[in-house]
């Protein structure tokens, strides 16, 4: 999927405005249902857990989890043949750092990507 339907499938808010400002816009990004064993959605559960594989502006791959509805992940078109499917899931579990750990590392200021964190640059009054 491309960068602005991952960003649609986030709930409105914060979140939205990180990946837009961080994902490479023209990447392509690869979202599978992944849920932790412990976890697996019984029959008649509204949201699945899902493993999603992005590319950063900086080029970097890294994954992170999406949970959403059943009906907006088989919305989604399916344009990678089964083979290249399972070789993705494979490649995403073998990548270490999540988007978490890519977010402690990336500095805004520096890299200039125009996101400045919520109460950042906010002075307080005496």
């Amino acid at each position: 999927m491309n960068s602005e339907t991952l960003i649609a499938l986030h709930a409105q808010g914060e979140r939205r405005a990180w990946l837009r400002a961080h994902l490479a816009p023209d990447a392509l990004h690869y979202l599978y249902p992944a849920p932790a064993p412990w976890s697996w959605p019984a029959r008649g559960t509204e949201r699945w857990e899902c493993r999603i594989l992005v590319r950063m502006r900086d080029g970097e791959l890294v994954r992170t989890m999406l949970t959403i509805r059943p009906e907006d992940f088989m919305a989604l078109p399916s344009s990678v043949p089964r083979l290249r499917q399972r070789l993705l899931a494979h490649m995403a579990a073998a990548v270490e750092r999540d988007t978490g750990l890519w977010g402690r590392d990336h500095q805004c200021a520096a890299e200039g990507c125009g996101y400045t964190p919520p109460g950042h640059g906010v002075v307080a009054s005496s």
